[in-house]
C-alpha cells in the first residue's frame, strides 16, 4: 500500500506528539503516585508505631520481651510493613522481626543521636541492598523506649511501575487507533490534492483543455471548480494577449518605419554616440551637411568629426542633461561650416548614449557679422542722439524738481492748514457754493454734536441751528446767500447755537467767503467760539486778580502785624515766667497769650493771599492730619463725624500747617451751617490723574479728600462765588475761610471743587499731590512749657539782625534768660561787620538770626550770601513775618540752616537753636528762668 507524503508527515507528527504525551504522562503519574504512596506509608507506619506503643504499656515498663515480640509480629501482616523493632531508651533492642538477626546498619541507626526524643522521626535506611523508610515513635514520651517500623520502598516502586505499564498500554492502543483513522482521513484529502496538482501542471504547460473530475462538495471541490474556471479565463487571456502582441508588433514595425522616414527627412542632422565616443547612428541630413558619405562617417569618432572641441562637448559635459555648443568644421571641399550642436543624454540598455542635433548656422553667423557692423554704426549714431537727449533731460529734470518742490510745499502747507484747523480751540465749518458742509474740525464736532463723517454733504442749516443773541432774527441759515446779500461777519458777533442734543450755547461767530484764483466765491468759512468757556476763563482771571491784589495788601499787613505779635507774645511769656505760680495775673496773661495766637491765625490767613508765597512741604500722613484738624475744629460742638480712610493711604507732599488750616476752615463752615446738629463725613482715597479726567491739575498721583455735610446746601448763585475773597453769606463772616482754602490748595499744585444741592448738603473735594512710595516724616514733638523754659547757661553766642527795636529787645532778653550771649544788628551791613570783628577776635558767633526784609537796608537773603563767603561754616536762621515767602519754604537753597516764622515764642526760639546748634543741655542741673 503506497503512502502519500501528506500521510507520512501526519504519521511522524502523530508519533512525536504521542511520545511526548506518553512520556510526560508517565512522569507526572509516577511523581504523583510516589508522593501519595510515601505519605500513605508514613501515615501507616506512624499509626502502627502508635498502636504498638499504646497496646501494652505494662510490658514496656516491665521489659517483658515475650509480650512485646508477640505484639510486633502481629503487625507484619499489614501491607508494606517490612520490619518492626522495640528498643529501650539506652538503645537495647528487646523485640524485632529481623530474620535471622538484627542488621548492623540498624544498630548503627539506633546509636545515632536524636535531637528530640519526645517526637517521632522519619529516616531512610539501606538494609541488605534495599531501601526502607524507618519511622520511630516514642513510648511514654521516650522514657520507656521507641518503636521502629520499617516500610519497604520497593513496594512503592513496584506499584509505580505497574501503573506506568498500564498507562503506556492504553497510550499505545490509542496511538494505533489514531494512525488508522489518520490514514483514511489523509488519504481522502491527498487523492483530490494529487489530482489538483496534476491539473496545475497541465495548466502550466498551457493545456487549458484538460478536464478535472473531483466530485467532492467541500472546500477541495470548490477549489477544483475555481481552478477550472481560472483555466478557462487564462485560455481566453492568453489568446487575447497573443492577438495584442501580433498587433503591437505590426504597429512597432510601422512606428520604426515612420521614425526612420522622419530621421531621414529631418533638415537638421542627427547623430547618436555611444558611451565610448563611437558613432552608432546618423541621418542623411548630417551627411549632406558635412559633405561626407555614410561609410566615412560610420568609421569616424566624435573626435575625428568635431576635432579638439569634441572632449568638451561629449566628455566634460557628460554629467549635464542637455548642453548646447557652437563648433566650426571644414568640409572636404575646404569650406568652413558653422554648426550649432544640442546634446542630450539618454540611458539605454546598451549603456549611456548621447543624441546630438546638428544645425547648420553658417548663413546666420555671416548675417550676425554683418549686423554687428551695422549695429556699431547705429550705436555711434545713438550715442550722438543720447547726448542731445541727456541735455534735454537735464533741463526737464530741473523743471520737474521745481514742480515737485512746489507740490511738496503745497502738500506741507495743506497738512499744516489741516493740523492747525484740527488743533485750534475754535470750531471751524466750511461749505461749498451749494451751502453743503465740506469740513468740520474736532472742536466743531464737539460743539455741534455732529461727527464729521455724518455731517459731510449735508446742508448747513440741517446741521447747525444758529439764532441771533436776542432771538429776534432768523440767524444764520445759508452762509452763501447771506454773503451774496452783503452779510459778512469780519468782526465776531454773538449768536445762540443749538447743538444736536438740544443744548443752547452762546457762541462768538465770524463768517468769511472762500474765493478761487479768479476772485469768485466758491464757499464759506464759519468760525465759532464757545463763549461759556470764555466766561469761565474771565471769571478765573478776575478771581486771580482779586487774590493778587488782596495778597499784596495782606502780605504787607501781615508782615508788620507779625512783628508786633512777636514782641507782644514773648513779653507775655517772659512776664508770666517771672511770676509766682500762685499769682492771679497768670490767668489774665494766658488769656492774652491765646488772643495773640488767634491773631496769629488771622495773619496766617492773610498771608495765604500774599504774592509769591510757597508751602513748606513735608511727607505727611494725611489721615493723621485730617483726624487731628477735624477733631480740633469740632471740639465742643453737637456735630457727629466719621472718617473713611483706606488701609494704605498714599503719603501727601504738603505743608501740614497750611493743609490743617484748609481742613479746619471747611469743617468749621460745615458745622456753622448745621446749627441744630448733623453729621460730617470725611473720606480719603488714592487717585491717579490722567488724560481721561477733566481736572485742572497735572497728570500724576494725588490723595482725594471728600468732605460731606448734611447742611441746608449752597444756592447755585452763591456756589460760583464761594472761593472769592471777602464773600460770605454769614452775617459775622470774614469771607476769608474758603478763599484761603482755594489759595492754599492751588499753591500746592492741587485742586478744590464744591458741589451742593439745596436741602441735601454740600461736598468739597480736594486733590493734593501724593508720593506713594514715600514714608511720612515723624511729627515734631511738642515740649512742655516749663521744659522749654529750662536750659543750661553759656550755650552759645547769638547775633540778632532785625530792624524792629521791640523784637530785638525781647529776643535779647529771652536769649539772655536762655543762657546765651547775644548781640544785635539793625541791618545786614552792621551784622556782617560784627561777625567779621568776632572772627578777628577768635570768638565767632555760633548762630546768626536774620530778618528777611530790612526796609532801606540789606536783608537776610543778600546778607547770608556775603556771610557764607566770609565764613563757609557759618550757621544762619532766617526769620520773617512774611512766612509764606519762597525763601521761607526753600531756605536751605539760599544758605540758611533753619527758619523761624513770626510770630515765634521763646519756646520756638529755644527749640530752633537746639536744632541748629546740634547740642543738648549738659548733664549739670538746669536752672529754671525766674
Amino acid at each position: 500500500m503506497k503512502m502519500s507524503r501528506l500521510f507520512r508527515k501526519t504519521l511522524a507528527i502523530t508519533l512525536v506528539l504521542f511520545a511526548l504525551v506518553g512520556g510526560l504522562t508517565s512522569l507526572f503519574a509516577a511523581w504523583v503516585l510516589h508522593s501519595n504512596l510515601l505519605k500513605e506509608f508514613e501515615s501507616k507506619a506512624l499509626a502502627v508505631g502508635g498502636s504498638i506503643s499504646r497496646s501494652s504499656p505494662e510490658a514496656f515498663l516491665s521489659r517483658d520481651a515475650a509480650i512485646l515480640q508477640s505484639v510486633i509480629d502481629h503487625y507484619l501482616e499489614i501491607g508494606g510493613v517490612a520490619y518492626a523493632a522495640v528498643s529501650y531508651e539506652d538503645g537495647e533492642v528487646v523485640a524485632h522481626t529481623f530474620i535471622p538477626s538484627i542488621p548492623p546498619e540498624f544498630l548503627d541507626h539506633l546509636a545515632a543521636p536524636v535531637p528530640d526524643r519526645t517526637r517521632h522521626h522519619i529516616s531512610r535506611l539501606n538494609l541488605a541492598g534495599r531501601t526502607y523508610l524507618d519511622i520511630s515513635s516514642p513510648i511514654l514520651m521516650g522514657k520507656a523506649g521507641f518503636v521502629h517500623i520499617g516500610m519497604d520502598m520497593g513496594v512503592i516502586n513496584d506499584i509505580i511501575w505497574d501503573a506506568i505499564l498500564k498507562i503506556q498500554g492504553i497510550t499505545l492502543l490509542v496511538l494505533l487507533l489514531t494512525v488508522v483513522l489518520s490514514y483514511f482521513l489523509v488519504n481522502r484529502i491527498s487523492r483530490p490534492l494529487s489530482a489538483l496538482s496534476a491539473y496545475a501542471e497541465q495548466l502550466a504547460s498551457q493545456n487549458f483543455d484538460t478536464t478535472l473530475d473531483i466530485p467532492a462538495d467541500d472546500e477541495i471541490g470548490e477549489l477544483a471548480a475555481t481552478m477550472q474556471g481560472m483555466a478557462r479565463r487564462l485560455d481566453a487571456l492568453v489568446n487575447g494577449l497573443e492577438d495584442r502582441i501580433r498587433g503591437a508588433t505590426t504597429e512597432l514595425r510601422e512606428t520604426l518605419t515612420y521614425l526612420s522616414i522622419i530621421l531621414e527627412s529631418m533638415a537638421d542632422g542627427l547623430l547618436i554616440v555611444d558611451e565610448h565616443g563611437e558613432i552608432s547612428q546618423f541621418n542623411q541630413a548630417l551627411q549632406d551637411m558635412l559633405g561626407l558619405d555614410g561609410d566615412r562617417i560610420a568609421s569616424m569618432t566624435v573626435h575625428d568629426l568635431f576635432g579638439p572641441k569634441a572632449r568638451a562637448m561629449f566628455v566634460d559635459s557628460a554629467d549635464q542633461a542637455i548642453t548646447r555648443h557652437q563648433v566650426s568644421v571644414n568640409s572636404p571641399s575646404g569650406r568652413t561650416i558653422h554648426l550649432d550642436v544640442s546634446i542630450s543624454r539618454v540611458a539605454l540598455k546598451c549603456g549611456m548614449n548621447q543624441i546630438a542635433l546638428v544645425k547648420d548656422i553658417t548663413s546666420m553667423v555671416i548675417q550676425e557679422r554683418a549686423l554687428r557692423i551695422i549695429r556699431n554704426e547705429l550705436e555711434e549714431r545713438v550715442r550722438d542722439r543720447t547726448r542731445e537727449l541727456s541735455e534735454s533731460n537735464e533741463k526737464l529734470t530741473e523743471e520737474i524738481a521745481v514742480r515737485r518742490q512746489f507740490e511738496t510745499d503745497l502738500a506741507a502747507e495743506k497738512e499744516l492748514f489741516a493740523v492747525t484747523l484740527r488743533s485750534i480751540g475754535d470750531a471751524v465749518v466750511t461749505t461749498d457754493i451749494e451751502n453743503k458742509i465740506t469740513f468740520m474740525n474736532k472742536a466743531a464736532e464737539i460743539l455741534v454734536g455732529w461727527p464729521l463723517q455724518e455731517a459731510l454733504g449735508r446742508a448747513f442749516s440741517k446741521v447747525l441751528t444758529i439764532e441771533t443773541a436776542d432771538r429776534t432774527g432768523t440767524g444764520l441759515l445759508d452762509p452763501i446767500r447771506d454773503m451774496e446779500k452783503g452779510f459778512h461777519l469780519n468782526q465776531e458777533r454773538q449768536f445762540i447755537l443749538t447743538s444736536r442734543d438740544g443744548l443752547n450755547m452762546d457762541v462768538g461767530l465770524k463768517l468769511t467767503p472762500i474765493y478761487d484764483r479768479n476772485g469768485t466765491a466758491i464757499g464759506s468759512v464759519t468760525v465759532m467760539r464757545d463763549l461759556e468757556q470764555r466766561k469761565k476763563d474771565e471769571e478765573n482771571r478776575l478771581r486771580t486778580e482779586k487774590l493778587s491784589s488782596i495778597g499784596l495788601l495782606a502780605g504787607g499787613i501781615a508782615h508788620d502785624f507779625n512783628n508786633i505779635l512777636t514782641a507782644i507774645l514773648n513779653n507775655i511769656i517772659l512776664v508770666r515766667a517771672r511770676l509766682e505760680p500762685e499769682s492771679t495775673l497768670i490767668k489774665q496773661l494766658r488769656q492774652a497769650e491765646k488772643a495773640v495766637i488767634r491773631a496769629q491765625r488771622l495773619t496766617q490767613q492773610l498771608l495765604t493771599f500774599s504774592k509769591g508765597g510757597a508751602p513748606v512741604r513735608e511727607h505727611t500722613d494725611i489721615r493723621d492730619l485730617i483726624r487731628d484738624s477735624a477733631t480740633f475744629a469740632l471740639r465742643g460742638s453737637k456735630i457727629s463725624y466719621e472718617f473713611l480712610f483706606p488701609r494704605e493711604a498714599w503719603t501727601a507732599d504738603v505743608d501740614p500747617g497750611q493743609i490743617s488750616q484748609v481742613i479746619e476752615n471747611i469743617v468749621i463752615n460745615a458745622a456753622q451751617a448745621m446749627s441744630d446738629g448733623g453729621r460730617i463725613e470725611i473720606q480719603v482715597t488714592n487717585f491717579v490723574k490722567d488724560a481721561s479726567f477733566d481736572l485742572s491739575v497735572a497728570d500724576g498721583n494725588y490723595v482725594r479728600i471728600r468732605i460731606t455735610d448734611q447742611g441746608p446746601g449752597i444756592a447755585p448763585e452763591n456756589l460760583k462765588r464761594i472761593f472769592d475773597p471777602y464773600f460770605s453769606t454769614k452775617r459775622d463772616g470774614s469771607g476769608l475761610g474758603l478763599a484761603t482754602v482755594y489759595s492754599i490748595v492751588t499753591r500746592h499744585g492741587g485742586s478744590v471743587e464744591a458741589h451742593s444741592r439745596p436741602g441735601w448738603g454740600s461736598t468739597f473735594i480736594i486733590y493734593l499731590p501724593a508720593v506713594p512710595e514715600a514714608e511720612p516724616e515723624p511729627p515734631a514733638t511738642m515740649k512742655d512749657e516749663n521744659e522749654c523754659l529750662q536750659t543750661t547757661r553759656g550755650r552759645g553766642r547769638i547775633l540778632i539782625m532785625d530792624d524792629e527795636e521791640a523784637i530785638v529787645e525781647v529776643v535779647l532778653e529771652a536769649l539772655d534768660m536762655l543762657g546765651h550771649e547775644a548781640q544785635s544788628a539793625a541791618t545786614g551791613d552792621e551784622a556782617l561787620e560784627k561777625y567779621r570783628q568776632a572772627l578777628d577776635e577768635g570768638r565767632p558767633f555760633d548762630v546768626v538770626i536774620m530778618d528777611l526784609t530790612i526796609p532801606g537796608g540789606m536783608g537776610g537773603q543778600e546778607a547770608v550770601s556775603h556771610l557764607l563767603k566770609m565764613d563757609p561754616g557759618a550757621r544762619a536762621i532766617v526769620s520773617s513775618g512774611y512766612s509764606q515767602s519762597s525763601i521761607m519754604a526753600e531756605y536751605r537753597d539760599y544758605g540758611f540752616c533753619g527758619v523761624l516764622g513770626k510770630p515765634f515764642s521763646v519756646q520756638d526760639l529755644s527749640a530752633k537753636l537746639d536744632e541748629v546748634l546740634g547740642s543738648k543741655p549738659k548733664a549739670s542741673s538746669p536752672e529754671e528762668i525766674s
